[in-house]
Order: structure tokens, then sequence, then C-alpha cells
């Protein structure tokens, strides 16, 4: 029985990183396709008009863009989950510690952080990726636990901490590369200590993330630049 729990453990570690990875680099594109829209059409009209008025014609869109994005982002966040707001980091260390936060860790919350967090990221604002995304990663590992062939270890506490745990490495590890800085983070959201045989899970669940992730991204601007 331990052995199946061990062998199930990797099977959802590692759909755990591979999914992560292709969640990361699927927001990072649709924010690249936006933000050239928005250049594009600014581009569009400098080469129309060379004018002072089309100076300040080119200042208003690519103003109107950013507003757009970011109040679309508020809209989004407000009207399917308010409890995707902010960056999650306080929150999934307290969820670490023991404590139970209704449905901060739900599907809905996980459609309101992506959509709500690339369309901040398209609206310009000065805004990072790492907290956020690890409440992504945290949404998405309680939303696999739910399924029919992990409710296994879901079922022991334990277990589920520890899934949540190398969630939070790999929201780290896929988003920028950084497996040891991913594990470093999981150490930290920790309360007070932070059991040796965990190690292992979170560090191989981001370099999961991050080997896809970086694989991803090579590809992609390997076919941009040179394809």
């Amino acid at each position: 029985a331990e052995a199946n729990e061990q062998r199930l453990m990797l099977l959802f570690m590692t759909l755990l990183g591979l999914l992560s990875a292709l969640l990361t680099f699927g927001m990072d594109l649709a924010v690249e396709k936006l933000y050239n829209l928005r250049f594009g059409q600014t581009q569009r009209l400098r080469q129309m008009h060379l004018t002072a008025d089309a100076a300040a014609e080119r200042s208003l869109v690519w103003i109107a863009h950013g507003l757009f994005w970011g109040l679309l982002a508020v809209f989004v966040t407000a009207r399917i989950s308010p409890l995707a707001a902010g960056s999650g980091i306080p929150e999934i260390k307290s969820i670490l510690s023991g404590n139970v936060l209704y449905k901060y860790l739900s599907k809905r919350t996980l459609c309101a952080k992506v959509l709500g967090l690339t369309c901040a990221l398209a609206s310009g604002l000065p805004l990072g990726k790492e907290g956020p995304f690890i409440h992504a990663s945290c949404c998405l590992c309680e939303a696999m636990l739910s399924l029919p062939l992990f409710r296994p270890l879901k079922a022991s506490h334990a277990t589920r901490m520890q899934m949540l745990m190398a969630a939070c490495a790999v929201g780290v590890g896929a988003n920028f590369g950084a497996p040891v800085g991913g594990v470093l983070l999981a150490i930290e959201l920790t309360s007070t200590y932070f059991l040796v045989s965990i190690y292992w899970k979170c560090f191989y669940t981001a370099v999961v993330g991050a080997v896809l992730s970086r694989t991803l991204y090579m590809s992609y601007k390997t076919k941009t630049y040179i394809g």
C-alpha cells in the first residue's frame, strides 16, 4: 500500500509540474500577444500620421489599452472570485500552518487568478508574477487532488500539505526556471519546521516544471526569431 501511494504521489508531482509549466507559458504568451497588439496599434498610427496631434492620439491609445486591461482585471476578479485579489502569499502561508480558508483554493479562484493576472500584466502595471502564480499553482494542486485518481492523497492531511508545498516550489521553478529557489521559498512559507523527506518532493516537482517551461520558451523564441 505504501509503495502504491509513493507511485501515485510521483505521478501527481509530475503532472503538477507539467501543468504548472503549461499554465505559466500560456499566461506569458497571452500577455505578449496583448502587448504586441497594443504596440502594433500605436505603430500603425505613427506610420499614418507624423504630426503632433498624432503623437497625442498614440498616447491616448496606449493609455486606453492599459486602462481597459487593468479595469478588466479588476472586473474579472470581483465577478468570478474576490478571493483571487492580492498576491496570495500570506494566505498560502496560513494554510500551510494548518488554518482552513474556505474556497481560497477553489477552481473559481484559479480561473479568476489566471485571467486577472494575465489582464493586469497586459495593462503594463508594475506587477510581478511570483506571488500570484504560487497561489495559482496551489489552486491547481487542490483541483488535481479533487480528481478521483488522487483522492487517496487528499485523504491524508499531511500528504495534502506536502503537495501544496510542492506546488509552492513549482510556482517559482516553472515561472523563473529556478527549482532551488522554489524549494527555498517552500521552506520559507512553512511555519516552524520542514521535514527533510519533503525536500526531494518539492525539488522534483520544481525541476519538472522548470525543464518544461524553459523548453517551451526556447522552442517558441527559436520559432519566432528564426522561423
